[in-house]
C-alpha cells in the first residue's frame, strides 16, 4: 500500500509531510488537532503550523512528551491510560471536521463488497479459522445492514 505521509520528528515538533493533496489529508489533520487541543489540551499534539515543502502539504505540531509504554503496565499507568482515553472519548465530533478517506461508513460498504465475493481460502495457514471469521462478518452484517451502529453512530 502507498504511503500518505512522511513524518520528522525532531526535539520539540514533528512534521508530517503529505505526498498530495488530493484527499483533504492536511485538512482533516489540522483540523482535528486544532479541535483537539480546544476540547482536550495537553492530550496530544498541539497544533502549530500548516506549510508546504516541497510543494506538499505539510502540519507541524509539538511533540507529546513521555516514553513508550512496554512490557507489562503498572497499575497507575493503566489507570492514566483509562483516564486518558476517557477525555478523548469525551472530545465530541464536529460535523463539520472533514471525514477521511476510509472512514468507517465507505470503509463499510467496501468491506461488505468484499465480503460478498467467494474466494479460495485455501491459501491461507488456517482456512477454516479465516472462513469462520468471513462468515461471523457476514453475519453481523446482515444483523446490523446499517452498519453504523459500530462506530456510534
Amino acid at each position: 500500500m502507498p504511503h500518505t505521509h512522511d513524518v520528522n520528528i525532531g526535539r520539540d515538533e514533528v512534521r508530517k509531510t503529505f505526498v498530495s493533496w488530493s484527499h483533504n489529508e492536511p485538512d482533516r489533520e489540522w483540523a482535528a488537532l486544532q479541535h483537539l487541543s480546544r476540547h482536550a489540551p495537553g492530550l496530544g499534539p498541539s497544533p502549530i503550523a500548516r506549510t508546504e515543502v516541497g510543494g506538499r502539504p505539510t502540519v507541524v505540531m509539538s511533540r507529546v512528551p513521555g516514553t513508550p509504554l512496554a512490557g507489562q503496565l503498572t497499575v497507575a499507568q493503566i489507570r492514566a491510560l483509562a483516564a486518558a482515553l476517557r477525555r478523548l472519548f469525551d472530545v465530541p465530533v464536529p460535523p463539520e471536521l472533514p471525514v477521511r478517506a476510509n472512514d468507517p461508513v465507505k470503509f463499510s460498504h467496501r468491506f461488505r463488497e468484499w465480503l460478498a465475493v467467494e474466494y479460495d481460502w485455501s491459501q491461507c495457514q488456517d482456512a477454516a479459522l479465516v472462513q469462520e471469521a468471513v462468515e461471523s462478518a457476514r453475519v453481523w452484517l446482515d444483523e446490523n445492514p446499517t452498519s453504523n451502529a459500530w462506530i456510534g453512530h
